[in-house]
């Protein structure tokens, strides 16, 4: 037996690692996500090329989210669609499509690091207050981990799950989906990796810029080689193109580097510093914003292809569509769409600088933050669908509630109020009001007596108003509610209060009569509700001691009148009465008394029947002669002389 109990015992515990291994599998975060946007710039390698066309995407605001701060952050997105952006104010933000907040998770510093979406839905980024974190979908922290410096570089994650992210403190780190450190790699002393993020190429090789540097990092942790670029590498990121060769921005020029760390060409900006990290065309070319306020097309042999002058300052690294489109933020509190050749599609303006770099969604809407503190969504200007279900909810004299859904789609842009038709014929409606955009239902009190009210609903948005909602209708009478109930009064009782009161001098005929009770005037809630033919009702459910208030109102079938007259009252306690109740009261008693006195007769009747009275023995010398009744009878003597006590008689007093 105790050879089986080990057998089983070491078979249950092969098959706990078996099944904790399967489960740390599953729940390893597998690479970033396969999303429209699911990290700064696009992907790992950093290309800023989305795989969806945004040419029918006309500049138009859709919607825009106010966070408050400044949002240095740019966006991702997840495959629900959900957006994630940080902000200065210390906060991530999660917003739904439509600019929702779904939540919001505080860190203990600034967040200008852009989040990195898994593919388990885990979100990874960094913060000013020294630790890189990771939210589960619902915003609840999964894990932190502490660096010994600001993080304001976004993390990238590779296909094994680890995540890679650097550090002020001059390291990049390399963090297991877990939360535990991988390994570090310091870049040396006095070296700051400010916002400069890691790119992965598809060897695993991690490349990073650093102070005055850029560096290949291998999957182990150890070097691959370092570049020294002679001047500062502090905001660009590398970004990797199909052929290897990693572009990277510097304080005066455009350099590409070959996979063996050998320069392969320089393209100079003048002296202008290029802050952003190069975005790579699906045909080789390269697009670099300068703080000059150029944004330069570069062929791949480092030739210029042209350049687009813009009002200020380029720190927003620009992102590509599928058509060729370029999309970028600049200091002039704008952003700018770019034809492939040069020329400018739209542009459309914030309350502040755009620093935040584009991130490109499946269905071209370009999301993107401003210094104003709002996160915008820039797309297409449609109508959107009609509103859904319209239905009439509740009716009364002299009033209508309707309601409805909101739209399916909303073509694009928020939709800002739904438009209310009304008219008395099918078809036959005339616009009647509008209400907001989170309002999904009217309250009609003004509807037309005596007609049958038809209505439809439409939604509005920037690009023009819905087609009708389905048709909704109700009759409204012409009657009207009663008037009140007449001459309420009250009459306390032992242990309650009448009420009684006469019907309404007008109205339909009645349906019923409510009566309301409180403890205070003015405070009275429903206590009771009764027929049509009923005046009167007793509240017996009081309480001695306690003043009650009460109104009573009328109803029909078209509504319920006004309340009565108020009355109030104390119930009497069950020693008094009152005025009302004395005569009954006295009925009552003598009832009693005649009972117990009638009692009492038959029980001496009783009596007599069962013990007849005796004749009495003439005593000796006393008797009286027979037939002489003149013989004078002798005097009794006093009972005090008698030799004997008399025998008491058998009365109802004196029981035998």
């Amino acid at each position: 037996m105790k050879k089986l109990q080990a057998i089983i015992l070491l078979v249950l515990l092969i098959g706990s690692v078996f099944v904790v291994g399967i489960t740390d599998n599953v729940n390893a975060a597998g690479g970033v996500a396969d999303t429209a946007w699911p990290m700064f710039h696009g992907d790992v390698r950093h290309t800023g090329l989305s795989q969806y066309d945004s040419s029918g995407n006309l500049g138009a605001l859709r919607w825009k989210y106010y966070a408050g701060g400044n949002i240095f952050s740019s966006a991702a997105i997840s495959s629900d669609g959900g957006i994630y952006f940080g902000s200065d104010n210390y906060f991530l933000y999660s917003l739904d499509s439509s600019g929702a907040q779904r939540w919001r998770h505080r860190t203990g510093g600034a967040i200008d690091s852009s989040p990195a979406v898994a593919t388990d839905g885990t979100i990874y980024f960094g913060s000013e207050d020294s630790y890189l974190y990771a939210l589960n979908p619902d915003g609840s922290l999964r894990w932190r981990f502490a660096t010994y410096g600001a993080i304001d570089s976004s993390p990238a994650v590779a296909t094994d799950g680890t995540i890679y992210v650097g550090s002020m403190d001059g390291r990049l780190y390399a963090v297991n989906p877990d939360g535990t450190q991988k390994w570090g790699y310091d870049t040396g002393s006095g070296n700051e990796i400010r916002y400069s993020s890691p790119a992965i190429a598809p060897d695993g090789t991690i490349y990073i810029g650093s102070s005055g540097s850029i560096y290949a990092i291998n999957p182990d942790g150890s070097l691959k080689w370092e570049y020294n670029a002679w001047s500062s590498v502090d905001y660009s990121s590398p970004s990797i193109a199909p052929d290897g060769t990693i572009y990277v921005g510097t304080s005066d020029s455009l350099l590409a580097i070959n996979p063996d760390s050998s320069l392969l060409w320089s393209f100079s900006t003048s002296s202008d510093a290029v802050l952003t990290t190069p975005a790579i065309g699906s045909d080789g070319t390269i697009y670099i914003g300068t703080v000059s306020g150029e944004l330069y097309a570069v062929n791949s042999d480092g030739t210029q292809k042209w350049a687009y002058t813009a009002g200020s300052s380029i720190y927003s690294s620009p992102a590509i569509s599928s058509d060729g489109t370029i999309f970028f933020g600049c200091n002039d509190g704008k952003i700018y769409a770019i034809n492939p050749d040069g020329s400018l599609r739209w542009t459309y303006s914030t309350g502040d600088d755009v620093r935040s770099s584009p991130a490109i969604s499946s269905d071209g809407t370009i999301f993107f933050a401003s210094y104003d503190g709002n996160l915008y969504a820039i797309g297409n200007e449609n109508p959107p669908s009609p509103p859904r279900n319209l239905m009439v909810t509740d009716k009364g004299p002299g009033y209508i509630n309707i309601s409805w859904e909101a739209p399916l789609n909303d073509g694009g842009s928020r939709i800002t109020s739904y438009k209310i038709y009304r008219g008395t014929a099918s078809g036959q409606e005339t616009y009647y009001t509008y209400v907001p955009a989170d309002t999904l239902y009217l309250l009609d009190d003004s509807p037309i007596p005596g007609e049958t009210n038809y209505y439809y609903v439409t939604a509005v948005n920037a690009g023009g108003e819905s087609d009708p909602s389905n048709e909704a209708s109700v009759f409204i009478s012409s009657d009207t509610a009663p008037s009140p109930p007449l001459n309420l009064t009250a009459t306390a009782g032992a242990g309650f209060i009448e009420l009684s009161w006469e019907p309404p001098s007008e109205g339909a005929p009645l349906v019923n009569y409510t009566v309301y009770r409180g403890t205070e005037s003015g405070g009275e809630v429903l206590l009771k509700v009764v027929g049509s033919s009923t005046t009167v009702y007793r509240d017996s459910s009081v309480d001695v001691g306690h003043r009650y208030y009460y109104y009573v109102t009328a109803s029909n079938e078209v509504g319920e009148s006004a309340p009565s007259n108020e009355v109030n009252e104390e119930p009497l306690s069950s020693g008094t009465t009152g005025s009302g109740d004395s005569s009954s009261f006295l009925i009552l008693a003598v009832f009693v008394l005649i009972l117990i006195v009638g009692a009492l007769l038959f029980i001496m009747k009783k009596k007599g029947e069962q013990n007849p009275p005796q004749a009495s023995q003439p005593q000796q010398g006393n008797q009286m002669p027979p037939g002489n009744p003149e013989y004078p009878p002798q005097a009794s003597q006093p009972a005090e002389y008698a030799e004997t006590p008399p025998e008491p008689e058998n009365t109802p007093e004196n029981p035998e």
